[in-house]
Formats: C-alpha cells, structure tokens, sequence
C-alpha cells in the first residue's frame, strides 16, 4: 500500500500548493508552445485563440468537471474489482488532469443501454469482457468496434469508436477467404485500435469460485472455472442431494437473445437452450445439436447433419427449427444486440435433419462464432408466444429451449429453478440447480457460511479469503481470462474522444496497485494497447502495438509531458482547458448515428460502405 500513500501525498502537494501554481507543476508554464493540437484524433482542427492564463499559451475550452467513470454494480467479484480499481482510478486521474473525478456503480441494464444508444451519462465506463470461448476467434471483439455499430442503435460497440480505416479491416477479416488473408485483416485492424487507444486496458481478471464439498461433488471446471460466461459450474457439478443452488447476478429476463452481455448469452446458449456447435470446458469446439457439418466454397455454404434430439416440450429438433432460429435473430437487427446477419446469409431445409448456410461472402466466424451464439429456439412456441411479433419484450416464464436444463420457475430478479432436461444428445445431468440473486457479494458469502448457498461463482478475492479461514469443507478455483479489464472512454464526445487525451490516462495509472488490491498480485498488468492477451492465439507482435507505459506503477509526470505537447494546459485557476486548434463539439449528436458527410465509409444512408477502402 505505498505506492497508495506515494500518491496520496502527491495529490496533496498539487491542492496545497494553490491553484495559481498548477500550471507549473503540470509542466504547462509560461514560456511552454501550445503544441500542434488534436484536431488529427477527434477534432477537427478548428481555431480557438482565447487565452486563459498560463502564460502565453493560448489554451481552448474549458473542460466540464466532473468527468464520469461509471462500473457494474451487483456483480459479485466483478464488481468488488471494479471498486478497487475505482480508488486508484479517482486518485491517479484526478492528480493527472487536477480535475475531479467520479468514479460510481450503475445498474448494469441502464449501464448498457446508456452506452448502446449513446445517451452520454458517462465519459468512461469500466469494462469486464469475460473469457467467453467464442472470443479465441478474433471476430467479434474485432468487429464490435466497426463504426456502423457506433452511435445510438443499440449494438455492442461500448466504446462509440469510430474510425473508417478500422472498420474497414474490422468487416473484411470476416469475410476473408483463408486464414492467412484473415490474420493480415486482424492485425491491421488491431494495429489502428492499439495507435488510437481505444480503450485503455489495465490488469487481466482472475475469475475465482468455491463450492461446499459437504453439499456438491464438484466437477472438471477446466480453463473456464467460475467465468460468468461458463455453463459447466452446472453442467459438471452434482448434488449430493437432489439439487443445489448457486448465486447469480442478475435474472433479467429469459429471453436472452434480448440481452447485451456477452457472457449471459453465452452461458443460457450452453445451459438451457443450446447451439448447432460449443465450446466444452477446455475451449475446445465440439458439436453439440449437430451430428456433423461440411465446409464448402471457402465458407460461402456450409451443410449441418443434426443429432437425435428433443425440445423441453418432447418435441424434436428439426433443420426447420434452425432455419427458423437464424433467419429470425437475421432480421431483428438492434432488437438483439449481436445480431450480425451475414451478407445474403439464408439457411434451406433439406429435409428434417439436414440444412444449408448460404451467405454471398466468405463467413469464417459463423461455426467458431455464430453457431455457439444461438441457442436453438422452437418455432412454433416463439411464435405463437408473440416472440415473433414482438420480439423484444417476449418473456416467456417457462420457454420451450433445446438444452440440458429447463426452466421450470422463474422470479425476475430474484429466483429461477432449472430442471433436468432428459432429450439432450451430449449433457445428461441428474441434478436440478436453483439460482439465486443475491444483491451484493457480501450477503452472497454470508449464505454460503451459513449453508444456505452451495456455490459461490465469480466472487472476489477478499471473500476467498474470509471463506477459507471460516469454511472447514470448500474447494476453491481459480482461472485467468485472456482480455483485460479496461477503461473504456466514448468516442463521440467530451475530452476522451481524443487521442492524447486517452493516451495520457493509459500512460498514468498504476496498474500495480490495481492488481495488489484486486488480486492480491497474482494478475500480470497489460502495459501494451490492446483487447488481445498474450495468451490468446490472434495477439499482435509488439511491435505493432503502442506500448502506454513501460512502469506498472503507471507514470504522471510521463503523462502530463503528453498532454503538454499535444496542447492541453491548465489556467491560472487550475482547471484543465482543451487544445486552442481543436473543436471539442461531439462527433455526431446525442442518441444518433455517426453520418456520412463526417466519415467517407459511410453511405447516404449511414450504412458502411464495403466497396470502401483506405
């Protein structure tokens, strides 16, 4: 904890010593240039010659305090992670720009949808993209962040970045013919995102669980242990009872296909309603609904053979039923978040066990990526349920699902009771599970002490340690993901749509003490911009990555120097002021798309162009 008390004392320094003062300890006095602006990373370039102190420097607006970081609330170990990471944040971020800093919790519905339709509560949000399986393909925290997913549309571009270049290589690596031309895609692509810093990434997660052996006969967790995104803390435990229960986060809703997390829609696709294709629990691609697939035209067809398999209701699973789950996800586009249609994607029924993917351009992400996404739903219930009419607010309590478990009772937000489903071709488990909301890590743990809870999945460090000096009989489990947490800063507005503005952050924070106070430093702090582990099979070579800081323990001086050169500065009152050459007016309004006049790769209609390129 001294570095914490290091920047205490610092942070103290810059108060006492007056706001008249700042601008020289900021490295932005009198006689400093004020540098050749932003306008190349956000801006656009624009005159702005108010002088406001400082010297002779002429500096730009005013920039609004405070500037907001919001997180997840009530998501167990998660959020107790963002926490710790918000008191360094608050303190280093606030030393940096001598700026006030507010770093809170959200609901993580509004969360979501504030960032998706781009409504601008937030200037940061910190993010947990979790070690979803499907994520070893590079596809969609490669195309996520394409501009025509930016703006006010409800899709998972949680950064509203916005670049042309970007997304063009972003669109192409998924329609790439082969796997060499699909690499080059991706590096460029990461290339571009690494130089702008897109996101600022910090320290990767250590995803901890425990189970009470006196209740449970834990099973092979593998390299997915107790991820939110993992089914196999159900799957691969059993009951020395008849069932046991495990807390959740959240029970929004079981129409999941509605939702924007990534690890709900992986996990219900395993457990309650599964795909054509998954990923067991060493990662590994297996079929699952399907018997056995054919490959054709580099990706253009592809041909699925589907096992002997029953719905909840006893019905079978039939090539119509999978006609009918992809066309229908296709077309709602917005209503369901990672909706991403293929281009002339269409699906032909064969006959009852055979259909065929056709898309017009290569899609080699749809088996890796498209298949494990989508649980099969049957027609028949979906529509006649309204899920066809009114997709987005179809909720039914007990829905007619194709996987391992069924719901058979379901409290929002609250309860759900998952029974064994018996006309499942690979899982068959005997045990029924009960999830149960619980809202905050601290009464979760206090249950599982008290016997009345009999898994703990993604909880903290801190209650690691409580339940293993308090709990004779638990067995506990740790896994390292192979994305990081990050500050995810908008795009479309404020100081963060602005490259050296985000630079700088990356280059101040102490990711050190991020990963004491989290995981007791068993972590290993990314100091390199990227989404992308070492770990993980598509990560760039170095040297086509910006490295932020070279110090774990993160750099202010380092950082201010940035933001001096790039033109930002302080006042005689000590508040941060933009560049004078830049226009800090959002990118696009407020709730609305990125437009085409703004961005080449746009057409008329804001959809991007593929015949577009750099």
């Amino acid at each position: 904890m001294g570095n914490s008390q290091t920047k205490v004392s610092r942070r103290r320094i810059l108060q006492a010593t007056g706001a008249a003062s700042v601008a020289g300890l900021a490295g932005c006095g009198g006689d400093s240039d004020s540098g050749s602006g932003d306008g190349s990373d956000g801006g656009d370039g624009q005159e702005n010659n108010g002088s406001d102190g400082s010297g002779d420097q002429e500096l730009g607006e005013r920039v609004p305090e405070p500037l907001e970081i919001w997180y997840f609330g009530s998501l167990g170990g998660i959020t107790s992670t963002f926490e710790n990471f918000a008191q360094v944040m608050e303190e280093d971020l606030g030393e940096l720009f001598n700026h006030e800093i507010d770093a809170h919790p959200s609901d993580i519905t509004a969360l979501l949808e504030e960032i998706t339709n781009d409504t601008r509560g937030a200037n940061m949000v910190q993010m947990f993209h979790s070690p979803a399986p499907h994520r070893l393909d590079p596809h969609e925290m490669t195309r996520r962040w394409a501009i025509d997913w930016a703006g006010g549309n409800g899709r998972a571009n949680f950064l509203n970045y916005a670049n042309c270049e970007y997304s063009h290589h972003a669109v192409a690596q998924g329609s790439a013919g082969n796997e060499e031309e699909r690499r080059e895609h991706v590096q460029q692509a990461q290339e571009i995102f690494s130089e702008e810093v897109a996101t600022v990434p910090l320290v990767p997660p250590v995803i901890y669980g425990v189970a009470n052996t006196n209740a449970v006969e834990t099973g092979d967790l593998g390299d997915l242990g107790y991820d939110l995104s993992s089914a196999f803390p159900y799957l691969m435990h059993e009951s020395r009872d008849e069932r046991f229960s495990i807390n959740i986060n959240s029970l929004p809703t079981n129409n999941y296909f509605t939702q924007s997390g990534a690890p709900l829609v992986n996990r219900m696709s395993m457990l309650v309603n599964s795909p054509l294709a998954g990923y067991n629990q060493n990662l590994e691609l297996e079929p699952i609904l399907a018997e056995d697939w054919e490959v054709m035209d580099d990706f253009k067809r592809v041909e699925v053979t589907l096992r002997d398999a029953t719905f909840h209701n006893g019905e079978p699973i039939t090539a119509e039923d999978v006609k009918y789950t992809f066309e229908h996800v296709w077309d709602n586009v917005g209503v369901y978040p990672f909706a991403e249609p293929p281009e002339g994607g269409s699906v032909e029924v064969i006959d009852e066990k055979t259909a065929v993917f056709t898309m017009d351009r290569s899609t080699p992400a749809l088996t890796t990526v498209e298949w494990p996404r989508w649980g099969i739903i049957h027609k028949e219930s979906w529509v006649e349920g309204g899920g066809e009419d009114d997709p987005g607010n179809y909720d039914p309590e007990t829905p007619v699902f194709s996987g391992p478990y069924k719901i058979t009772e379901f409290r929002r937000e609250e309860y759900r009771a998952l029974d064994p489903h018996d006309g499942h071709p690979v899982y068959q488990p005997e045990t029924g599970i009960d999830e149960v909301v619980y809202d905050s890590e601290t009464a979760a743990v206090e249950s599982f002490l008290a016997g009345e809870l009999d898994v703990l999945a993604n909880i903290g460090r801190g209650s690691i340690q409580r339940i293993t000096s308090e709990h004779d009989s638990h067995e506990t489990h740790q896994a390292v993901g192979f994305h990081p947490y990050c500050l995810h800063p908008q795009h479309s507005f404020g100081p963060t749509q602005f490259q050296s503005f985000r630079h700088a952050m990356g280059k101040a924070l102490d990711r050190s003490l991020m990963n004491e106070l989290a995981f007791d430093g068993e972590s290993d702090p990314e100091l390199w911009s990227t989404l992308f582990r070492p770990e993980h099979p598509w990560r760039n070579p170095d040297d086509q990555l910006l490295q932020l800081t070279d110090s774990p323990t993160g750099d202010i001086e380092g950082a201010r120097q940035l933001l001096e050169d790039a033109g930002w500065g302080w006042d005689d009152d000590g508040n941060l002021r933009y560049p004078a050459d830049v226009d800090p007016s959002p990118r696009w309004p407020s709730g609305e798309l990125p437009e085409a006049d703004e961005f080449a790769c746009l057409s008329a209609d804001g959809e991007l162009d593929r015949e577009w390129s750099p």
